[in-house]
């Protein structure tokens, strides 16, 4: 039996082989039996490639049943082949099936007879599809043969949907129809369309999923075609709003992050088309032009966000019975002023307390400054100092500037020099020069710094405490009267020479083995002293009327000043509601409040009265952060700021969707 070819085939036709076997299959379905096991080769691979409902023939055959049909439909008495009857050698022979009184039309196509013999048995109802049926082609040149060069032909393959058995269905057209495996999505070329190439597919790459049945496969086809629908319509459905709903989310991040705007441009939008094109395709990831991410255009987004965010604060504003207002005022980078609306509080007058101290420990101060200053200043002493460093395999490489407007930065300076003082004490053997060089060879300066550096650490400790976003002012004054006492407990610990409160000067002292001066550790119980009646003068002592603000579930009524009958009467009503009270270990204060304001107005209008001011410059100092880092050296020709700052500080989200409905959809050129 020889292989079949679908090639080969097409040549012998006029129209597709499918059409060809389903004019067979209805014409001698009476007569003839489709099953069929097909041939295969010695590697495994089957011989006919057809994978038309498993009708496994042979050329020959194909021959011979494409003749009986034609001799079937003869007029009577044309003599009709016995099934079984010898077919031709040669395919190309095609005249063999042919008869003496068959006739052929100028087209090549044989016409139907619409009676047969009553001898043969035929009906004279022949459906009428089978009215034309082709012929076999006349053909002079000798019959192909394996192995033979033949001409390459240009017809495309068709899809069956028995190919869904073996886990594909197509891609594309049907006329020009691309095998996809329902598995894992891969797209193959029209030439693999063949019955053995896609089931050999399936059993290499796909061994797991072999022997499913064809309703796994439906089930994998259905995935498929909802994820390509969605993928198509985001892809193709991107309009004009979603593009300026994009651009205003763009511009959105890039504000709150304090980037410069050509960011969106250079970066943002190749990285995100790179990402769109590998994870969904090159269509999707062109649609992403359509978003407008110039620098002008991020730029009106930002202002036009910031002015959202302003509308919304104002409208709160008027809506709020009081509010409170913090005012501070700095220069950024081209001494232009910028004046924050704040209130000063409790972070600045702690930080006014801990500058003043006695004028010998204030010049130790300067004196380490100017110590740090002289290494840092010239390069070349800075990598010297940085070499010398590694070569003691030191925990820090490098000293620390200090500068007045930086958070915590006194505190930090004096720990890092004292901690590499050994390290300076060499690098100024080589640098006998600078006038302050025996400094770091006097016990009584380096016992000064060490203290030094141990109460700062001590002040930049509140100092951190102090700082967030719901500090209360009964926490400030609650830290603020802990440092006092502290204070007071160390001056006298200092007078015992217990120095477990300043752990630097206490290694210092054991270090060395010396007794710390009786003038020094005057000096240092002087400068506590200061501290802490400097910190009763600017944080009085805390009202104690107010407390049950701060534990309402927790008060004794007759202790309680400022409060008319009716709202100890509710103060009474409300402390012995059990449902508050566990509202109130859920709540932050000024939420607990708020949430109650319903129920007991007055006691919540009072109580928020008092925790409404800011209790700290938290917020100044952030902001002054915040311009510094989008107001830089590369960016000083920014000329207005106060969008930028604005969308970067605020809490309060623009709204996008009303931007982007006033705005006229126009894309991106």
């Amino acid at each position: 039996m020889r292989e079949y070819d679908d090639q080969l085939l097409s040549e012998y036709f006029d129209v597709s082989f499918m059409d060809v076997v389903t004019a067979l299959l209805d014409a001698s379905e009476r007569r003839y039996s489709t099953d069929y096991e097909p041939e295969v080769k010695d590697d495994g691979e089957e011989m006919f490639d057809g994978g038309i409902n498993d009708f496994v023939v042979s050329m020959v055959s194909v021959v011979v049943i494409a003749s009986e049909v034609i001799l079937e439909m003869q007029p009577s008495g044309t003599s009709e082949p016995q099934r079984g009857q010898a077919a031709p050698q040669e395919i190309g022979n095609v005249d063999g099936v042919k008869t003496k009184d068959e006739e052929v039309d100028d087209t090549g196509m044989q016409p139907a007879k619409a009676e047969t013999s009553a001898k043969s048995g035929g009906t004279a109802d022949l459906d009428c599809k089978m009215s034309i049926v082709p012929a076999a082609k006349q053909h002079t040149d000798a019959s192909p043969r394996r192995g033979r060069t033949k001409e390459k032909s240009t017809k495309l393959r068709k899809y069956d949907s028995n190919y869904l058995s073996m886990g594909f269905t197509f891609n594309g057209s049907e006329e020009e129809p691309k095998p996809q495996c329902v598995v894992r999505f891969e797209v193959l070329s029209n030439e693999a369309l063949k019955p053995s190439k896609l089931k050999r597919h399936l059993e290499t790459k796909h061994k797991e999923h072999a022997m499913k049945s064809i309703d796994f496969f439906k089930n994998k086809e259905q995935e498929l075609r909802k994820n390509m629908k969605f993928i198509k319509k985001t892809a193709t459905d991107c309009t004009n709003e979603s593009a300026v709903k994009a651009s205003f989310i763009v511009s959105l991040l890039i504000g709150k992050s304090g980037k410069p705007h050509t960011i969106a441009e250079d970066l943002i939008l190749p990285a995100a088309k790179a990402m769109v094109s590998a994870m969904i395709g090159e269509e999707a990831a062109n649609s992403l032009n359509k978003i407008a991410l110039s620098n002008d255009t991020i730029k009106k987004r930002i202002d036009r966000l910031s002015g959202n965010i302003k509308e919304q604060l104002l409208q709160r504003i008027n809506k709020s019975d009081y509010f409170s207002l913090q005012l501070d005022e700095s220069t950024d980078i081209t001494n232009k002023s910028v004046l924050l609306c704040y209130h000063h509080c409790c972070i600045h007058r702690e930080a006014i307390v801990s500058k003043k101290i006695p004028i010998h420990l204030k010049t130790v101060l300067d004196d380490a400054v100017k110590i740090v200053n002289f290494i840092k200043a010239k390069s070349l002493n800075s990598r010297i100092f940085k070499q010398l460093c590694k070569d003691m395999v030191s925990e820090h490489y490098q000293l620390l500037l200090h500068s007045e407007i930086r958070w915590l930065s006194r505190g930090k300076v004096l720990s890092r020099l004292f901690e590499l003082k050994d390290e300076v004490r060499l690098f100024f053997i080589e640098h006998k020069s600078f006038s302050l060089s025996e400094r770091v060879n006097d016990y009584s300066w380096l016992a000064t710094l060490a203290y030094l550096s141990d109460i700062f650490t001590h002040l930049n400790a509140l100092n951190l405490s102090l700082q967030g976003t719901h500090i209360t002012i009964f926490k400030v004054e609650d830290k603020i009267e802990a440092m006092i006492k502290k204070l007071e407990l160390w001056s006298l610990r200092l007078s015992k020479k217990n120095y477990d409160p300043f752990p630097n000067l206490k290694n210092f002292i054991e270090s060395t083995e010396e007794e710390l001066s009786n003038k020094d550790s005057k000096y240092f119980i002087q400068h506590m002293g200061d501290m802490q009646r400097s910190f009763c003068d600017y944080f009085p002592v805390p009202d104690i009327s107010r407390n049950w603000i701060r534990q309402p579930f927790e008060i004794d009524i007759h202790q309680i000043n400022g409060l008319t009958s009716l709202e100890e009467d509710s103060l009474v009503e409300m402390s012995t509601d059990t449902s508050l009270k566990m509202q109130f270990n859920q709540k932050s204060l000024e939420h607990f409040w708020l949430h109650v304001r319903k129920d007991y107005p007055q006691l919540s209008s009072k109580a928020l009265k008092v925790l409404i001011p800011f209790p700290t410059t938290y917020l100044c100092e952030k902001a002054f952060s915040a311009l510094v880092y989008i107001k830089n050296k590369f960016r000083n020709r920014l000329e207005n700021v106060e969008s930028e700052l604005r969308l970067k500080l605020s809490s309060i989200e623009p709204d996008v969707q009303k931007l982007e409905t006033e705005m006229q959809h126009q894309p991106s050129h």
